[in-house]
């Protein structure tokens, strides 16, 4: 099963993707719930009857409850259809030539709670891989703070749904490694089977109705120029060989 997070306006985030899926001989699903003009008390509302399980707050704004919403109504299909894992994709992302492989693979194979296809982070160790067919899954070291594409255990996605609980962070400080009820079996592909497409990863659709600071334009052109420099590639080959 594989679904992508995609809004309904978005059309030409929705068009690049569906050309590569479809040269991948792949069909998704698609998820968008969008909660960009929705007032975040009413979204709250709005997640509490979808999920009634969780109880968002704190500084969640409503598209980052929209953003919540849609991958884990992702989920809800995956339990629904009982498969054994579900790959989830969003809109701005350039698939790598082994997405196919790797996504039919890791829904039969399914080996760890939360499989991360791709990452800006970097923090994965080099010790101990994990061979999975002609690729390798590595630990993070720490979480992973996105969702770019990952491929998820449907028994622990049925777990988490079923925890619920309070919720106060975005799903990308939660799911890599930030949740404490429901802590997912993490891994990472290597090589990546996505990547982020900058050019359309950087007309966020979030960063203009959150105050997170992470969001902010010189934030994260300040993250891309590290993680892309001599410094970055000095600090992350370092942890790596430690961890």
């Amino acid at each position: 099963m594989l679904v992508l997070i995609n809004l309904d306006s978005a059309h030409a985030r929705r068009a690049a993707m569906q050309a590569q899926l479809n040269a991948a001989g792949l069909a998704a699903e698609r998820v968008g719930v969008d909660l960009r003009g929705v007032a975040r008390a009413r979204a709250r509302e709005m997640a509490r009857l979808a999920f009634p399980a969780f109880r968002f707050g704190g500084l969640l704004s409503g598209p980052e409850i929209g953003c919540w919403l849609s991958h884990l109504t992702a989920w809800q299909r995956a339990v629904e259809a009982r498969v054994p894992a579900c790959t989830v994709i969003e809109d701005d992302l350039v698939l790598q030539p082994h997405f196919a492989e790797v996504h039919r693979r890791l829904t039969r194979e399914v080996l760890h709670d939360v499989v991360y296809l791709g990452t800006s982070s970097r923090n994965i160790s080099m010790r101990r891989p994990e061979a999975c067919g002609p690729f390798h899954l590595h630990r993070p070291i720490g979480g992973i703070l996105n969702t770019w594409g990952y491929v998820v255990r449907t028994e622990f996605a049925a777990r988490f749904l079923a925890a619920g609980g309070p919720v106060t962070r975005p799903i990308d400080h939660v799911i890599g490694g930030g949740s404490r009820r429901c802590r997912p079996d993490l891994a990472v592909m290597v090589p990546p089977a996505v990547r982020e497409n900058v050019m359309v990863a950087s007309e966020s659709q979030i960063a203009p109705f959150t105050g997170r600071p992470d969001r902010a334009v010189m934030v994260e052109e300040l993250r891309r120029r590290f993680l892309s420099s001599r410094l970055g590639d000095a600090y992350y080959a370092a942890i790596t060989r430690l961890f």
